[in-house]
């Protein structure tokens, strides 16, 4: 074979590998973490009857059975900040395993404590009965506290209805409620959102924003509404043929080593 021969053959084992190289790098799903930006992140205590898109079913938050409203102007809403991980496919999938710390703020719409007279602790939501409550005979005043959420299951992609979510309430969450005690409100629950999911890329940033829906129990029955917006950074395409270059280069010195 000439020497051009030969040149025109490495040439083309360099491209080849360098391709190979960089689909391989692309296409094993990898993990990573997105980081909640809090003034785009927020979650609220449901009490709107209507039915759409983000409450399917019409539902609302409740107290020992009677409809809930905010104590004052801001307290059932709140902001978050954290980070969410997940495993991210070529095809632009997020599949959720847990490692998300989702951490609701201070709530500051008011004078906190919401609920001032047991279980002291963050307060994340402050509302109250719209009426007494059977079981206590008087308004009921509550304080939801030390809200941390993980995404345990489940899959994200963008234009898509998050499928399978567990938005999971972690150990310490509870509800503080006067004339009665402590309700926790940890564990796991779905997302049931019917609102589709984004996940795209510009300039280098990914972002992810994910609609929530998720309902605890029975006596502390919280309808939480919103929306979580988080962005990590992205390789350039330029990264990937770099790394398929290197990986080209390799190749081609071991093939010089064994041609002479």
């Amino acid at each position: 074979m000439s020497s051009n021969s030969q040149l025109r053959s490495c040439f083309a084992l360099l491209s080849a590998v360098a391709l190979c190289s960089s689909l391989a790098g692309q296409a094993k799903a990898v993990p990573v973490v997105f980081t909640i930006d809090p003034a785009r992140s927020s979650i609220r205590v449901n009490t709107d009857p209507t039915v759409n898109p983000s409450n399917p079913t019409g539902d609302v938050s409740k107290l020992l059975t009677v409809p809930v409203v905010e104590q004052v102007a801001g307290s059932g809403t709140d902001s978050y900040s954290g980070t969410i991980a997940a495993d991210e496919s070529l095809a632009g999938v997020l599949t959720f395993s847990g490692g998300s710390s989702i951490v609701a703020a201070l709530n500051t719409a008011g004078p906190p404590p919401y609920n001032p007279t047991a279980n002291p602790g963050t307060d994340n939501y402050g509302i109250k009965t719209i009426t007494a409550t059977p079981t206590t005979g008087g308004i009921v005043f509550a304080a939801l506290r030390n809200t941390v959420f993980d995404i345990s299951a489940g899959t994200v992609s963008n234009s898509a209805i998050p499928s399978g979510v567990s938005l999971d309430i972690q150990p310490g969450g509870f509800g503080s409620v006067t004339l009665f005690g402590a309700l926790s409100t940890a564990g796991a629950g779905a997302n049931t959102t019917g609102l589709t999911a984004s996940l795209t890329t510009s300039g280098g940033v990914e972002t992810l924003i994910l609609p929530i829906t998720r309902i605890t129990g029975s006596s502390a029955h919280f309808v939480l509404i919103g929306q979580l917006v988080a962005t990590r950074q992205v390789p350039e395409p330029s990264t990937f043929a770099m790394a398929g270059l290197a990986v080209g280069g390799l190749a081609f010195a071991a093939w010089r080593k064994r041609s002479r």
